[in-house]
């Protein structure tokens, strides 16, 4: 049968909504977090050097630098083999007795409840640690631009019972309820009265967590946050990923935008430099450091073990691992820049700066253990188990963070992993009925 142009219009369309579908699906994989820090690396490698010493005050090294893109391309070719090689996933499960069945809306609801109540628990103590220790608000200071003051004081805050870490244990529960909020909303349940007030009160929660971390200037977080709900989101919801990917980057320039607002602008340094000047700072500066650390004329000259391992203390414990790690690494990084004649308000060399320092030629090996994690992760987290449901989204955006020179992934792991371990009892107690899949 000779096909009709009615037919051939049909496969077309079928073709093309197909690889519609691929994108988003590479878009979400441990593959598609690598987008942002080389669409960071290309920018980078083709900004004119004017308009990059104009707004951060110091020499373009990184323009058209073809050892740093190879160098680069290597690390990425090493993570891309370690998420090929990674073909088996993780096998969770827990029945050691009868569990209580309850409405989603129940079982979802307490979480999102207890979330609520821990960011309102958070806020209300750090304004009363931040009003007895140094006689400021957390209500007032950042909205007269001196933010910088919320950030630097709340280092020295000795919050009680592990309450100062509740914005970043918080996280781990938002990605959970998130990834269960879309779930749901592809399930007969969407149409049951119970989920609007479901969908309420999580909204209500990822607001808390948004304008808490706004208050504290806290952008780590918040940009963390952000790019693990646009993947999960990404997952679950089908649509044009290039208008995605707009939306994403407006909104966490707009979030930067503010907290830099919130944070500097009592300098009284003109708007469009103060935003301009410290985005480029902060994502475009760090592969200009990479070019220095490259061809051997930089060197920060810290332990291996603050790059390898960037978690300084075991939290709600006493274990102390890298005593100081925040004072030491902006002290050895401001010497090593001011040797370079570099600006040293911007101290960040790209992870694969900082393992470059770290490992030498051998930090792809590094990459390629990320892409085996990442990999495992990403199977556990399509097979909806609380482990992948839970840590891919922060691994995802560690990646993307890499023009950061610090694994987000290693430095936040703890908190996420005792989130994990409360939603795994949590879950091992109650379990939603009518929970189609």
């Amino acid at each position: 049968m000779i096909n009709t142009p009615t037919n051939i219009k049909t496969i077309d369309n079928k073709k093309i909504s197909k690889t519609k579908i691929n994108l988003r699906k590479l878009f979400v994989s441990p593959y598609g977090a690598t987008i942002f820090p080389i669409f960071v690396l290309l920018v980078a490698f083709l900004l004119p050097p004017t308009l990059y010493e104009y707004y951060v005050n110091e020499p373009d090294y990184i323009f058209l630098n073809f050892p740093v893109v190879f160098y680069v391309s290597i690390c990425l070719f090493f993570y891309y083999c370690g998420i090929f090689i990674s073909n088996f996933k993780l096998v969770y499960k827990m029945n050691l007795f009868n569990k209580i069945k309850v409405s989603p809306f129940m079982y979802f609801g307490i979480i999102s409840f207890l979330t609520i109540v821990l960011q309102v628990i958070f806020i209300v103590v750090f304004n009363l640690y931040l009003r007895n220790t140094f006689g400021i608000s957390l209500f007032i200071v950042p909205f007269t631009g001196a933010g910088e003051l919320i950030k630097v004081y709340s280092l020295e805050l000795n919050i009680p019972l592990g309450l100062g870490a509740i914005p970043t244990f918080i996280i781990g529960f938002e990605f959970w309820l998130l990834y269960h909020l879309y779930k749901l909303s592809n399930t007969d349940y969407n149409y049951h009265k119970e989920f609007k007030y479901l969908k309420l009160s999580i909204l209500i929660s990822v607001f808390l967590f948004i304008s808490e971390n706004i208050l504290t200037v806290s952008r780590p977080a918040l940009i963390v946050f952000v790019l693990g709900w646009v993947m999960i989101y990404t997952y679950f919801n089908k649509g044009r990923l290039f208008f995605r990917l707009i939306k994403l980057s407006l909104i966490i320039i707009i979030i930067f935008a503010i907290t830099s607002i919130l944070r500097w602008s009592s300098t009284r340094e003109d708007f469009l430099n103060l935003i301009l000047g410290r985005l480029i700072g902060y994502t475009i500066a760090p592969y200009n450091r990479l070019a220095l650390i490259i061809i051997g004329r930089l060197n920060y000259n810290l332990p291996k073990l603050f790059y390898l391992f960037p978690i300084h203390k075991i939290p709600l414990t006493e274990m102390v691992i890298n005593p100081s790690f925040s004072e030491l690494n902006f002290l050895y990084a401001y010497r090593a820049l001011a040797s370079a004649h570099l600006n040293t308000s911007y101290n960040m060399s790209t992870l694969f700066g900082s393992m470059y320092e770290s490992l030498g030629i051998a930090s792809p090996i590094y990459f390629a253990v990320l892409g085996i994690i990442g990999n495992r992760l990403f199977h556990s987290f399509k097979g909806g188990r609380t482990f992948g449901v839970v840590l891919y989204p922060l691994f995802y955006a560690s990646v993307a963070l890499w023009i950061v020179d610090v694994n987000y992934f290693i430095m936040m792991f703890f908190y996420f992993f005792y989130a994990f371990l409360f939603l795994v009892i949590y879950n091992i107690i109650l379990k939603p009925k009518d929970y189609l899949k």
